[in-house]
């Protein structure tokens, strides 16, 4: 069935990414005619319908067309990979690599050379909002949420979180020595609303975030040291971005006594294919040399 299916599945994912017959045709350098008529061969030849079709209504897919598409995509990159790779065997690959904007920073991109190294060229994206990788231009993704269905998710490494305040900051307001305390002093958050790291060691006193008054949102991991290191106010940072400043004596690491941030832990998330799992390994291997950072 599969070998009658083949030749009318790129013009049916061609319709599908464009919503449209005509514009589908133009893609394909054919006919709107006969555009249409590999969506009906296909239809009866699955034995169910690929599009929600209406006068006036815009060209939708049905539940099924919707996971023939989702399997199609993922089919056609994964060959589109492996093609990749034969081409360039014993050759340097570039691949394009998705992580969040402080571990990308601080603890990937020093380690971009050793990668290098191993035959992959990274380029690399930073951002603290997760990108879906189904149809987007990155083959890898950092990501310290597995939640991205259809994913491979691999952990990666774990990050130790720091509680930490200025001198200047402990000198003038005192340090916590117990999550309750906290709320005595100034938390300084990438977000207002939510907070995984936050919310963890606050339910340890049976508090909430929003149960805080005193806070200041600052937006990402490097606004934060900026501000914990003016004396701002306490907040949770990774380990790989503050060991230095704590170790040089300009920040002070915060130890309750009755709770402790919970680490972070990272995934390595891709499409399944051959390729994909040559990529993953060799980042393992050079990102992963001690599982902890």
């Amino acid at each position: 069935m599969l070998r009658s299916l083949l030749p009318h599945l790129p013009g049916f994912a061609a319709v599908a990414r464009h919503g449209s017959f005509s514009r589908a045709a133009e893609e394909l350098a054919l006919t709107q005619a006969g555009v249409s008529y590999q969506i009906r061969q296909l239809e009866d030849r699955l034995g169910f319908a690929l599009f929600l079709r209406g006068p006036g209504q815009p060209l939708r897919l049905t539940e099924r067309g919707a996971l023939l598409l989702e399997e199609y995509r993922l089919a056609e990159k994964s060959i589109e990979r492996t093609l990749d790779m034969i081409r360039i065997v014993g050759e340097r690959q570039r691949i394009r690599v998705t992580a969040p904007v402080d571990l990308g920073s601080c603890y990937i991109t020093p380690r971009l050379p050793q990668i290098e190294a191993h035959g992959l060229i990274v380029d690399l994206h930073l951002s603290d909002q997760p990108v879906a990788l189904a149809d987007s231009r990155f083959d890898l993704a950092v990501r310290n949420h597995p939640d991205e269905a259809r994913l491979v998710h691999e952990p990666l490494l774990t990050s130790a979180s720091l509680l930490v305040c200025s001198r200047s900051y402990a000198s003038a307001h005192g340090t916590p020595d117990t999550v309750a305390t906290l709320a005595s002093h100034r938390i300084l958050l990438r977000n207002a609303e939510r907070s995984h790291s936050w919310s963890d060691l606050l339910a340890a006193a049976g508090m909430e975030l929003g149960s805080l008054t005193d806070t200041r949102v600052l937006g990402n991991s490097f606004a934060l040291l900026e501000g914990v290191r003016a004396g701002l106010g306490v907040a949770l940072l990774p380990r790989y971005l503050v060991a230095e400043q704590i170790a040089l004596g300009r920040l002070v690491e915060l130890n309750l006594r009755d709770g402790a941030p919970a680490p972070t832990a990272f995934y390595l998330s891709y499409y399944p294919s051959v390729t994909a799992r040559l990529w993953a390994a060799t980042l393992r291997d050079c990102l992963a040399a001690s599982n902890a950072v």
